[in-house]
């Protein structure tokens, strides 16, 4: 390894995540140290600086950081850090993006919409980006094509969740023979498939549509039918990105009136920022939701103290990563 130090950082939101991984870098006794960013608000203007003892402190170290892109806020925020990093003599920039606001923008559906997961990565790859030594991590992205919406020299990769999350719900099949993988909608039978495939089980789809339906869930999906045999089953239902609940709370009420045992929900990632939205989801008919610990919201006692969530710890996932790329 070269023998410059790895300095590792996050933003205010995913301490959490950066101190579990931290933690394990140190057991392996990784060279790395902390590097701090100390935030202001001096006349309403939000103002960063890293803590360092000197000008050149940063030449030739590789740079670590760590943002669940949750908010605008959080989007500037990494793309100042980007642009500050790439002009203070670091030689590698890793930025590990566990969760990605605004991936479901990833096309445009009505005339004239702004594809703003395009735009957003498109702007976090242009500035600041100025060799091949910067890289961008992902985790589950909701579609692979996002990866192409970078430009310039960067690099990035995408980990995948499936084994993680998979090795998680083994835990919770009493009869594999009664097992099936379902889906929310019928377009995401290829993740369904490929969960399937691991646990050599059938699937099942759900057809609807989506209509405004409550205050608490806004726009709901509706499902007209199932597609496939679920009765007396145990249907895990699979969704990448659980934005509301309001398809899951659906997905399931569907799943049991087709006459499911048992529903457990799989999912990658959960980015409810309503309460009562969270609140309806833990109150629905499914025995357990099983979810990574990708957004902050998991962190919240009502998360946290509820006993249908199972919270999947992925930082696992990236410490290796930042071991091998760092080194190169």
């Amino acid at each position: 390894m070269n023998e410059n130090q790895v300095l590792l950082m996050h933003s205010e939101e995913s301490k959490y995540m950066s101190d579990k991984i931290f933690d394990q870098l140190i057991e392996k006794n990784y060279p790395i140290s902390r590097l701090n960013i100390i935030r202001t608000i001096e006349k309403g203007d939000k103002l960063l600086r890293f803590e360092i003892p000197s000008p050149f402190y940063l030449l030739g170290k590789a740079a670590v950081y760590i943002s669940s892109l949750t908010n605008d806020d959080a989007f500037i925020e990494i793309e100042r850090i980007n642009f500050a990093l790439s002009h203070s003599g670091v030689y590698k920039k890793l930025f590990i993006i566990p969760y990605l606001g605004y991936s479901s923008s990833y096309r445009s559906i009505r005339s004239g919409e702004i594809v703003t997961c395009k735009t957003n990565n498109q702007m976090l790859s242009s500035l600041g980006s100025t060799d091949e030594n910067t890289f961008f991590l992902f985790f589950d992205l909701h579609e692979p094509a996002i990866l192409h919406y970078f430009e310039g020299s960067c690099i990035r990769a995408e980990i995948e969740g499936k084994n993680i999350l998979s090795n998680t719900i083994t835990k919770f099949i009493d009869d594999p023979e009664k097992l099936v993988f379902g889906s929310i909608h019928l377009y995401h039978s290829k993740w369904v498939n490929s969960y399937a495939s691991m646990f050599h089980c059938p699937i099942a789809l759900a057809s609807g549509k989506f209509e405004q339906q409550s205050k608490c869930f806004g726009c709901v999906k509706l499902i007209n039918e199932i597609y496939g045999n679920v009765k007396s089953k145990h249907v895990v239902v699979f969704d990448d990105l659980i934005l509301s609940g309001s398809s899951m709370v659906t997905a399931v009420d569907a799943y049991i009136k087709a006459g499911a045992d048992k529903v457990d929900l799989l999912a990658s990632h959960i980015g409810i920022f309503d309460f009562d939205e969270i609140k309806a989801l833990n109150s629905s008919q499914f025995n357990k939701i099983i979810v990574t610990n990708s957004h902050p919201i998991t962190q919240t006692p009502i998360i946290q103290d509820s006993p249908k969530f199972v919270v999947v710890d992925i930082s696992t996932e990236f410490v290796d990563a930042i071991i091998s790329i760092t080194k190169i």
